[in-house]
């Protein structure tokens, strides 16, 4: 991210950037509903403006969506609309409160030597997770919500045929190059090949796989909803697309990935869909089989090279699913004993940082790990690593529940695409990965959609009453849109 090459210097960069994320902070606080439709639009194009648009103010640009964010989230909590203060969210308030704030401890570790350095590490774990309780008031009912949702997820047309455009050209095309190190990147290639993996409108590889394998839950999903018959056949149009773009970038998690959420959504589909999804699901796995055989027809080129790359991986599935992740754990935990190296210490930015800004390095620097439980580990201890992932699966529960009770109907096609990407991203990357951290809490917030009191507009005016004084959320009543009357 702080590359060298025709740049602007510090001071004047931290100008330019007090300057704009004042002005940023302002138009967000006033339109803070815009403010997070645009930022949720930035995280899936700031790296191709960090590429190709300004690749001198690379550092601006990667804040800018933070910037967005930070008014809107002011606004939000601190200053909340007449009509956000008259919905009562039942969401898991106290333990999620709880768990973060077991794993903050780890930014008082005296490792790490630097407030600054301490405070980026809070953001890497923390930032986006508002956006989940943000999300249910976005919209005024579930058709806009179905409508946004679907919208934002065409977005995949354009990205696709840039990867697409991508995997034709040789590496050595500008339209390969990295975000960092711009005049220098080694561009990652299929081995014995210039044929590039591709990376989308993203900054590096893990970017555009994230991208993938999100796009495609929610295409999938989305096709179990009503939708005009036009963006029907366009999300079909998609999936080709998607699948390509999973075998140009060659990883195998992303492929692994696209199968396991093909088989959830119809497993989970089957199982407590109803009626109504049971019905659609078969409509969905055919054009999932049409749109795979077109892309391995069209894109054989891209099959061919992922086939190549997974025949020749020095490991098995079974060692990066389970035994590699496992090994790691276990020298992670005899490398930093109970406590931890602290928040942040291992992340990329962070070194950059402390080169940039001339600040101390860290007492002991921290033992680097290819997978990402090993390095959450190392940097926040047992106690934050374990209140971490007790986090992670508090969300997936919630979700997995909300799923269970809600009826059938448009919004439960959408909260089971957001219980569906949760699984693949324990093992890849999240916490190193801001696209990921970005969009997983963003499709959290789906899941909390119908648990809004009765004012919520989302809810049918015939359902029962909020749920009583002193109840929690646990035992609060979902606020099913699509309920009818009792009779």
């Amino acid at each position: 991210m702080f590359s060298s090459g025709a740049r602007l210097g510090l001071a004047e960069m931290l100008v330019i950037a007090a300057i704009g994320g004042t002005i940023i902070f302002l138009l967000s606080f006033f339109k803070w509903k815009l403010a997070v439709k645009t930022a949720f639009v930035l995280v899936l194009f700031e790296g191709a403006i960090r590429k190709w648009v300004l690749p001198g103010q690379q550092e601006v640009v990667y804040f800018i969506k933070d910037f967005v964010l930070a008014g809107a989230y002011v606004r939000f909590f601190l200053f909340p609309d007449p009509e956000v203060r008259a919905r009562n969210l039942a969401a898991p308030l106290f333990l999620v409160s709880l768990l973060c704030a077991i794993v903050a401890i780890s930014a008082i570790n005296p490792n790490i030597q630097s407030a600054l350095i301490a405070i980026y590490g809070l953001k890497i774990y923390f930032y986006y997770i508002p956006l989940a309780f943000m999300i249910p008031h976005l919209y005024r009912n579930h058709e806009d919500l179905t409508r946004g949702i679907t919208r934002y997820a065409l977005i995949a047309t354009p990205i696709c045929l840039l990867g697409i455009a991508q995997f034709a050209v040789p590496s050595s095309s500008i339209l390969n190059i990295y975000a960092e190190n711009l005049e220098d990147s080694v561009i990652t290639t299929f081995a014995g090949t210039s044929t590039a993996r591709i990376t989308g409108t993203f900054s590096y590889l893990t970017g555009h796989t994230t991208f993938v394998v999100i796009s495609f839950a929610l295409h999938l999903c989305l096709l179990g909803t009503k939708q005009p018959r036009y963006r029907w056949f366009w999300l079909v149009a998609n999936l080709p697309l998607l699948i390509a773009n999973a075998f140009m970038g060659g990883s195998r998690a992303c492929v692994v990935s696209i199968v396991s959420i093909t088989l959830g959504y119809m497993a989970l589909g089957l199982m407590y869909g109803g009626k109504q999804l049971f019905n659609r699901i078969w409509v969905v796995a055919v054009a999932a089989v049409v749109a795979s055989l077109v892309s391995l027809v069209i894109f054989s080129e891209a099959l061919d090279q992922w086939k190549t790359r997974h025949l020749n991986a020095s490991d098995t599935y079974w060692e990066r699913i389970y035994s590699g992740p496992m090994k790691s754990l276990t020298e992670a935990m005899d490398s930093n004993g109970m406590l931890g190296f602290g928040i942040g210490v291992s992340h990329p930015v962070s070194y950059r940082l402390r080169s940039a800004l001339d600040l101390p390095p860290a007492l002991r620097e921290p033992p680097m790990f290819d997978t990402e439980p090993a390095r959450v580990l190392v940097e926040l201890g047992v106690a934050g690593f374990l209140a971490w992932y007790a986090l992670r699966l508090l969300v997936l529960k919630n979700t997995f529940t909300t799923f269970k009770l809600l009826p059938t109907g448009d919004l439960k096609s959408l909260v089971l695409a957001a219980l569906l990407i949760q699984p693949p991203f324990f093992l890849m990357s999240m916490v190193l990965n801001h696209t990921a951290s970005f969009l997983l809490w963003g499709a959290y917030g789906l899941s909390l959609t119908p648990w809004l009191s009765q004012a919520h507009p989302m809810r049918n005016r015939s359902s029962p009453s909020p749920t009583p004084a002193g109840t929690g959320p646990a035992a609060a009543t979902p606020a099913f849109p699509n309920r009818r009357p009792s009779r």
